[in-house]
C-alpha cells in the first residue's frame, strides 16, 4: 500500500473516481485511491485472483526486489521516460536467472539506470529479485528515481509518510 500511495502523492494526483478493480480494497483505506490510480496507470496490475475471479491487490503483502524495480520502471514510464533506453544486461549478476520474466525489462532499466543495484555476496554482486523489499532499500533506490523529463524534474519527495508509518507492502 505504501509503495503506490507514496507515487500517487509524488504525482500530484488529488482524486480518482475510477473504479474499484480490487476486490480486497473497500475503499476506505488510506492507500485506496492510490491503489486504484496505480492500477489505471498500469504502475501495478494487482497480485492474483480470488477464487471468483476478482483481481487482488494484497496491501499486507510484502513486496519483493522485483516487484518494486517494476513499479518504479512502470512509473517512469507512465511519466513519459523512454525505459527501452540506458538498460543493462543482467548476466553480471550471477543470479539473473531467478528474474520473473515478467519483471526482465523492468529490471534492466532499472539496473542499467542505476536504480535499483546489486547486492555484494562475497565476490558476486547478485539482484536478489525475490528477496522481500526493506524500507531502506526503497528510501535509497526511490531517492535515486529523479529524472529530467521535458525539463521537468520529476523525484520521489521524502516525508514523514514514508518514515514514519509501518505499512504493508514493505518490510519495517
Amino acid at each position: 500500500g505504501m509503495v503506490v500511495t507514496v507515487l500517487y502523492r509524488n504525482d500530484g494526483t488529488n482524486a480518482n473516481t475510477s473504479k474499484n478493480p480490487f476486490c480486497d480494497i473497500s475503499g476506505d483505506e488510506y492507500y485506496a485511491a492510490a491503489a486504484i490510480w496505480a492500477y489505471n496507470v498500469n504502475v501495478v496490475t494487482g497480485t492474483g485472483y480470488d477464487d471468483w475471479g476478482d483481481p487482488l491487490f494484497s496491501p499486507d503483502r510484502n513486496i519483493t526486489r522485483q516487484e518494486l524495480a517494476t513499479m518504479f520502471a512502470r512509473y517512469a514510464a507512465y511519466k513519459h521516460v523512454d525505459t527501452t533506453q540506458n538498460t543493462s544486461s543482467l548476466d553480471s549478476f550471477s543470479d539473473a536467472g531467478k528474474v520473473a520474466s515478467w519483471a526482465e525489462k523492468e529490471f534492466k532499466w532499472t539496473a542499467g539506470t542505476g536504480i535499483i543495484t546489486g547486492k555484494k555476496n562475497g565476490n558476486t554482486t547478485t539482484l536478489s529479485p525475490e528477496d522481500l523489499a526493506t524500507r531502506a532499500e526503497f528510501a535509497k533506490n526511490s531517492d535515486k528515481l529523479s529524472f529530467e523529463n521535458n525539463r521537468q524534474l520529476v523525484h520521489i519527495s521524502h516525508s514523514s509518510e514514508l518514515y514514519g508509518l509501518c505499512i504493508g507492502g514493505l518490510t519495517f
